[in-house]
């Protein structure tokens, strides 16, 4: 995908082990997270990404990057299975590892049960440590 480019998230649950890296220039749009923000409905058309890790689920990386519609859930199902005993950093990072990140959006993203680091984060490092 070319910068400029979207990444049409349709609706349903997107389980994943591993961090959603949104790169410079683009944009991951789903289709909302359903009618009401403190009773998702998982299965009343949302977008779901649901994850199931140690690190932060979603990580941006450049300028001009986008989250919109969607919810980003710390997946804790099914009940003591697996992702019910993983514990992830976090919700979403904007990470500024040696280079500029600007321009970089979220819209009507619901960011809901992380209890590690915190639910979102913005880190900058100099770029020789």
């Amino acid at each position: 995908l070319e910068a400029g480019g979207t990444v049409i998230l349709p609706k349903g649950i997107f389980l994943t082990k591993s961090t959603l890296i949104i790169p410079g220039g683009i944009k991951v749009k789903g289709q909302g997270y359903g009618s009401s923000p403190l009773a998702i409905q998982f299965d009343a058309g949302s977008s779901v990404i649901a994850y199931c890790g140690t690190e932060y689920a979603v990580k941006f990386q450049g300028h001009a990057s986008a989250l919109e519609d969607v919810a980003v859930y710390d997946w804790r199902y099914p009940a003591n299975g697996y992702c019910d005993s993983v514990e992830a950093a976090g919700g979403v990072l904007v990470e500024a590892d040696g280079i500029g990140v600007e321009s970089v959006t979220m819209s009507n993203v619901l960011i809901y049960w992380f209890l590690g680091e915190g639910a979102a984060a913005l880190t900058v490092r100099a770029q020789n440590g």
